[in-house]
């Protein structure tokens, strides 16, 4: 793997790792990873409920979504859709194919400010994966991701809790790893040290992949024997895994993007069967991380609330119910921040100067903002090149 690509990634992972069965190889920290991106995607209606016994192989399942042409869809503004590449190229692949998917839940509801989606993996009838999906493109999903700087839990804590009770006592005997990626990683925290005691029991181990920690201040809540089966992994630039709390271990890995954009799992680097380590997050990564916990921690309750409330009131401004739908209606964003009164439009703009004055803040701007631009290239040319092998391959025949 060494000599293959010192900048290797998950698709590298895929064509040296893919066909070996977990019988060979077993299952592993990027194995996990990978299967946390396929329960970002919308399954619903292709994965059967938490109420059925039944599954569906993810060789099936793409095929099912490549019907209905989900994959032509963009998943959302600012969720790479290189998810949807992969989905393509892991449903090939031996160690994936047979996975069976099972037990998939999504509930989005406004009127409790929740998002939640999750889904199991089957990978013997020993072992299961449990995969709580981050946050989608709904405006919905963002706002209780705010919400949760002053609330805890959030109702989608609650539900992952009961996800995870729920679908491990529904295989006896089984063991099982709980995981997620973004917000999934914060659900997965949370239902770890929440979930029944012989549930925990069956738990071999949680990751959540540069998710948020948690934002209680019940120093009880975080039990010993918990956080020791939990583990953390977050690019060395991390925006989002390094909120809120983390009681449990965490490491650093790299990624070959820049700022807010190493957030996605495809670009972080692997060696072989692990990821690729650091000592410590970069000075941009660490800037972040107290510049976040100073801003936070002098903010009221109150403030809190506020800014959670008014930044969904503009996000939602013309209806937009998703990020997609915000960012072709900006001009009712615009409309809506300068009608607001001064005195609710600071509860927004203070947390945000007072973030933007970092100078080290202001670098992962730039190069968040580089990052997408990058992305929408790389984006723009593979579908190029997969749209003039489609017609090769068309003129042949």
């Amino acid at each position: 793997m060494d000599e293959l690509n010192k900048n290797s990634n998950i698709f590298d992972y895929l064509i040296w790792r893919g066909d070996l069965d977990f019988k060979d190889s077993k299952l592993n920290e990027i194995d996990i990873a990978i299967l946390t991106q396929i329960a970002i995607l919308n399954l619903d209606g292709i994965v059967p409920g938490i109420e059925s016994s039944e599954s569906i192989s993810i060789a099936d399942a793409y095929e099912a979504f490549h019907k209905d042409e989900r994959d032509k869809k963009r998943i959302g503004l600012i969720i790479p859709n290189t998810i949807i590449r992969a989905f393509n190229k892991i449903h090939k692949t031996h160690r994936f194919k047979h996975i069976e998917a099972m037990h998939y839940i999504e509930d989005i509801s406004i009127e409790k400010e929740e998002q939640i989606s999750a889904t199991t993996f089957k990978i013997s009838d020993d072992e299961y994966v449990i995969c709580f999906s981050g946050t989608d493109d709904t405006i919905i999903g963002w706002k209780e991701n705010f919400n949760m700087m002053y609330q805890f839990p959030v109702p989608a804590q609650v539900c992952a809790c009961d996800y995870v009770n729920t679908v491990v006592k529904k295989h006896p005997g089984a063991k099982f790893y709980i995981s997620g990626h973004s917000k999934g990683g914060n659900m997965a925290l949370y239902s770890t040290y929440t979930c029944d005691e012989d549930v925990f029991k069956r738990i071999i181990a949680t990751y959540n992949y540069d998710g948020p920690g948690l934002s209680t201040k019940d120093e009880e809540f975080f039990s010993d024997n918990r956080t020791k089966k939990i583990l953390t992994i977050v690019p060395q630039s991390s925006v989002v895994g390094v909120l809120f709390d983390h009681k449990e271990k965490i490491v650093y890995i790299r990624s070959i993007q820049d700022g807010a954009y190493q957030h996605d799992v495809f670009s972080w680097l692997v060696k072989g069967t692990d990821f690729v380590y650091e000592k410590d997050l970069t000075k941009e990564g660490r800037a972040i991380r107290d510049k976040t916990k100073e801003v936070m921690s002098e903010m009221s309750e109150l403030e809190k609330e506020k800014f959670a409330n008014n930044l969904y009131l503009l996000l939602s401004a013309g209806n937009s119910s998703s990020l997609i739908d915000a960012n072709d209606k900006k001009k009712y964003m615009w409309d809506a921040y300068f009608k607001m009164p001064k005195e609710e439009r600071k509860y927004v703009i203070n947390p945000l100067r007072k973030l933007l004055k970092d100078r080290d803040i202001q670098k992962t701007v730039f190069n968040t903002f580089r990052g997408m631009i990058n992305d929408n290239k790389n984006t723009k040319k593979i579908e190029k090149e997969e749209k003039d092998k489609a017609k090769n391959l068309k003129t042949k025949s």
